[in-house]
């Protein structure tokens, strides 16, 4: 309370940022293994320097900014979550041992504090329900732009956007988002991406992006982001968003308590989580840091289990698919129950860094049962609040000294684009972009030739950024790496350059005959640029790349153009053409006012994971449009809001599996009946209603009810109720 009450007199009587040099506490870290022991764990800032940290970045200088957000479920009802509460700290190693020493309030009273990323001397940071861009000067906030206004509107808190991943195309993406962000220099742009994750999102070093959701480790893209984005009739595009480890299981050495514990097949007999049921923040791991061996893993935050799991992926092969690291076992786990690993980090230099959010209850409101509520005051878990911790793990006799760069000189920046380490490289980007200069072009174009496979990665993506590309100096270069070539037929299929036809048909010629998977889907994806302008050349090369997948080849054809002779998936495709259907909208929709509630609470509720046109998500959730369950008896909706569903589930007469469950919302009757009758408003064939009333009665009839229905059990089910 001391510490908090500093900071707020700082605000009050300076209205600037606050210095704190209170060093944080000693933790205790002796319940904390690490599975190897070359390795070691250091706690660098806890409290009460911080308290609950969701996301941090490291700047030029080495300094730590820390995301804080401990408005999230600050008790057990989250009845004070909607007074702002976060803050973006500053954090230093002053006396270079490793350890933060002095922390700077850069700002406080944000609410929901979800994601912040450093970028061209200022921060981006989210502010629900905006994304905001300040200029950063002397550590001190000067002038703000809202980015968009509409970052974080509907949706519950864990299930808004978050991530601003800068990938290596120049652009932030997020998960649970439909949008990237992009900067020429000048301008702020928003403009669409497929669907990601639930919360944290990483790349490759070949710019691929990964996400999670919350029973799921891993999603992975064959393609590179906004490949498949131009055609906007191309429905749940192949090859994104695919399950990369289907193996769920996890590894904790003790008993906690978890939502649905009480499901069979969920614990053990000594009361230990079976699977991941809050898989969150992943982290490609670009470095040699912690050992050649490490670099390119996966590492999973699973902060209901109490750890992080260690994936071996293939991030070079199309299909990038992973194993676990250890069998049986994991990287690190502790039995303390407050151990929220939320977000993992690249830093500086080369070490691992976690985000432990540090607190007794990570499950928000929406969707706590009553089983986990009891669970949470008898081990007075409610009462572990105002902690917080960022650890480190490093390499044992390493040197805790933050590495110095020269981020002012171009030719260091340029040598920077081939280390091991992402972060490195990704911050010599950004500076190489902007930086004024009349020689680094020429020198990008060397690197071109005679660089590393990284360095070419990163050199084409700031020739892109710096409007420099030429294609008939690119067609004097023959590239050999297939996801180098693969990123140059990305930047050609943006068409934000001069496509003169004979460079652009030279380039085609170069790589024409190259086998590679991941080279031939990618340029299918840009060949639409050829279509109206150059059709033989279009056709011919169609036909040279006749091994890709449908929806590459789909994709070679401008948006909204019929394809002759269709495959069975691009009929579906030419369907929704001929009908202009971009996007699911019903043809009817009741007056009723409960239907324009449930709207709101749709979207809060169930578009996070349905869509908001009810579509589903890949690997996450099915579609309610064509589903059984709500063209059925009315019943059903309310009763799947109440306890949840399992197993498989029919849509449009074909059965589909979803590794998630639809949990159980803790939410009143009259809730119950909005969203359900805007569901059957705008997703089942006919449009019908359920009222109050028979919630309730539905409500009583099966009070004693613990267990999640299945499909089959609701589709045989006597619903009737008497009073």
């Amino acid at each position: 309370m001391i510490q908090r009450a500093f900071f707020l007199l700082c605000s009050i009587i300076t209205m600037a940022s606050c210095v704190q040099q209170d060093l944080p506490k000693d933790v205790d870290l002796s319940s904390y293994q690490l599975i190897d022991t070359s390795l070691q764990l250091t706690a660098i800032a806890s409290e009460p320097m911080i308290y609950a940290p969701v996301a941090i970045d490291f700047d030029s200088k080495g300094r730590l900014w820390v995301a804080e957000m401990p408005d999230y479920m600050p008790d057990i009802n989250g009845e004070k979550e909607n007074i702002p509460n976060g803050r973006i700290l500053i954090l230093e190693d002053s006396d270079e041992d490793g350890i933060m020493d002095k922390s700077t309030v850069f700002k406080d009273k944000i609410h929901h504090l979800r994601a912040i990323r450093l970028y061209n001397g200022g921060i981006l940071y989210a502010d629900d329900p905006n994304l905001y861009y300040s200029d950063i000067i002397n550590d001190q906030e000067g002038a703000t732009t809202i980015i968009d206004s509409f970052y974080a509107v509907g949706g519950n808190v864990e299930h808004k956007p978050n991530g601003l991943l800068l990938n290596i195309d120049n652009c932030f993406y997020n998960a649970k988002s439909h949008y990237r962000y992009c900067y020429d220099g000048e301008n702020w742009t928003k403009e669409s991406t497929n669907f990601r994750g639930q919360w944290g999102i990483t790349n490759d070093e070949n710019g691929r992006l990964y996400a999670n959701d919350n029973s799921n480790f891993l999603y992975g893209d064959q393609f590179l982001p906004n490949t498949l984005i131009s055609n906007k009739y191309i429905h749940k595009p192949q090859g994104l968003n695919k399950d990369v480890v289907r193996d769920r299981s996890i590894f904790p050495i003790h008993a906690t308590s978890i939502n649905r514990g009480y499901n069979e097949g969920t614990l053990d007999a000594e009361g230990k989580v079976l699977a991941a049921t809050s898989a969150c923040g992943p982290l490609i791991f670009q470095s040699i840091g912690l050992g050649e061996s490490y670099d390119g893993d996966a590492f999973i935050c699973v902060p209901e289990g109490n750890l992080i799991k260690r994936l071996k992926i293939q991030q070079n092969a199309f299909f990038p698919k992973a194993t676990f690291a250890y069998p049986q076992k994991e990287f690190l786990v502790s039995d303390d129950e407050a151990f929220r690993p939320v977000n993992i980090n690249t830093g500086p230099d080369g070490n691992l860094y976690i985000v432990d959010m540090h607190r007794g209850i990570i499950q928000h409101k929406i969707y706590m049962t009553n089983y986990l509520k009891e669970e949470i005051q008898q081990k007075k878990l409610d009462e572990i609040v105002d902690y917080g911790r960022i650890l480190k793990i490093s390499k044992k006799g390493s040197s805790q000294k933050m590495p110095t760069f020269d981020f002012s000189n171009e030719d260091s920046l340029l040598q920077y684009l081939s280390m091991d380490n992402g972060w490195l490289r990704t911050k010599a980007q950004e500076k190489l972009r902007f930086l004024a200069s009349n020689t680094i072009d020429h020198k990008l174009y060397e690197l071109l030739q005679t660089g590393s496979k990284l360095s070419k990665l990163h050199a084409l993506w700031i020739l892109d950024a710096r409007k420099n590309i030429d294609l008939e100096k690119i067609n004097k270069i023959k590239f050999s790496d297939p996801w180098v070539i693969a990123n140059l037929f990305k930047i050609v299929g943006q068409k934000n350059i001069d496509l003169k036809k004979e460079a652009i048909v030279q380039l085609y010629e170069n790589y024409i005959s190259l086998p590679e998977e991941v080279v031939v889907n990618h340029m299918l994806t840009s060949l639409d640029i050829l279509y109206n302008d150059y059709p033989e050349q279009h056709q011919r090369f169609l036909k040279a790349l006749e091994e890709g997948m449908e929806d590459a080849k789909i994709a070679a054809y401008p948006s909204g153009t019929l394809i002759e002779n269709p495959s069975e998936r691009a009929t579906i495709y030419n369907e929704r053409v001929s009908k202009r259907d971009s996007f699911y909208i019903f043809k009817k929709q009741s007056k009723r006012k409960a239907s324009q509630d449930g709207y709101s609470l749709f979207n809060n509720y169930c578009s996070p994971c349905h869509g908001f046109g009810g579509e589903g998500m890949e690997g996450q959730a099915p579609s309610l449009v064509g589903s059984t369950l709500i063209n059925n008896q009315p019943e059903i909706i309310p009763l799947i809001i109440q306890h949840g569903l399992t197993g498989p589930v029919t849509i449009n007469g074909k059965e589909e599996n979803f590794p998630s469950v639809m949990p159980s919302f803790n939410i009143n009757a009259a809730e119950i009946e909005k969203i359900s009758n805007y569901i059957y408003n705008a997703f089942s064939n006919e449009v019908r209603s359920v009222n109050r009333n028979k919630i309730k009665l539905l409500q009583d009839k099966f009070s004693d009810r613990k267990k999640m229905w299945t499909e089959e059990e609701l589709l045989r089910t006597d619903f009737e109720t008497k009073r």
